[in-house]
């Protein structure tokens, strides 16, 4: 009879110091779960009060991606240039195989402590049942946590690669993005918004008479002006309530593929 084959984990590969750093990547990610910071649902005013701390997250996002120029990342989508320089140095230096190994715990936890919740935040209640057509938000749901996941794995990947030269000067982009998730961010991404590329937030949204809904910021507001249904195209964007009457075009961003992407599992 053979032996069953035993799964491996990245510590069993990676360098001490780099799974020290992807377990700080992790127990972050696990932290967020047990502080209910994922996808946190607030009524518009709540919103407003947490403006100061998304600027900054976000500044400090935008500042982790200067040294790799022009950045075109689409909502729930990693920026191709930073999983370009993660596959060159994984290959060089030999940690391909752990760093999709972190990639995946990172990822996998990710999804577990996010994908219930994002329901909740979506409908208001967790479905177990097969979604229909009045379910889209939580197929929305899904896919953002399944940016999450993403966000969630780049930033593993990039600590289990930190000490290499290519990296060592550099911030983590992927870090710098869960710091937007810990705030409750539902998803991220740039957007053309009025002609220009302007990098923008989602938050679950509480709206009267206990409706779902996602306000929409864009970097360098100052307070949260349009919202969406968690399932509708942005081009469905209104005012927010009790916010100024400003109408904005936005439209999506080209996005190559990166050649470098953990696929997270399906949720379920």
């Amino acid at each position: 009879m053979s032996e069953i084959p035993q799964k491996v984990d990245y510590k069993d590969i990676l360098p001490k110091d780099a799974s020290i750093r992807v377990d700080g990547v992790i127990d972050g990610i696990r932290q967020m779960g047990e502080n209910n910071s994922w996808f946190v649902i607030r009524t518009p005013d709540e919103l407003q009060e947490i403006i100061p701390q998304i600027q900054a997250a976000t500044d400090t996002y935008k500042k982790s991606l200067e040294p790799f120029g022009e950045v075109r990342m689409f909502l729930n989508s990693p920026s191709s240039p930073v999983d370009d320089l993660l596959s060159v140095a994984a290959k060089a230096a030999g940690r391909s195989e752990g760093a999709d190994l972190a990639g995946e715990a990172a990822s996998s936890e990710a999804g577990e402590a996010s994908s219930k919740v994002a329901q909740f935040a979506a409908i208001g209640e967790i479905r177990t049942e097969p979604y229909t057509i009045t379910s889209l938000a939580l197929t929305s749901a899904d896919y953002d946590v399944i940016g999450a996941m993403f966000v969630a794995s780049q930033a593993a990947v990039w600590e289990s690669l930190a000490d290499l030269p290519e990296l060592s000067d550099k911030a983590n982009p992927g870090l710098a993005l869960l710091e937007l998730y810990a705030l409750g961010a539902a998803s991220t991404g740039f957007l053309s918004v009025d002609g220009e590329k302007q990098f923008t937030v989602d938050f679950p949204l509480l709206l009267p008479e206990n409706q779902r809904g996602l306000g929409f910021w864009v970097d360098g507001d100052a307070q949260v002006i349009l919202q969406k249904g968690w399932a509708s195209p942005y081009e469905s964007l209104r005012p927010l309530i009790g916010a100024l009457p400003i109408r904005r075009k936005i439209e999506l961003l080209p996005m190559r593929q990166s050649s470098y992407l953990v696929v997270p599992p399906p949720i379920t």
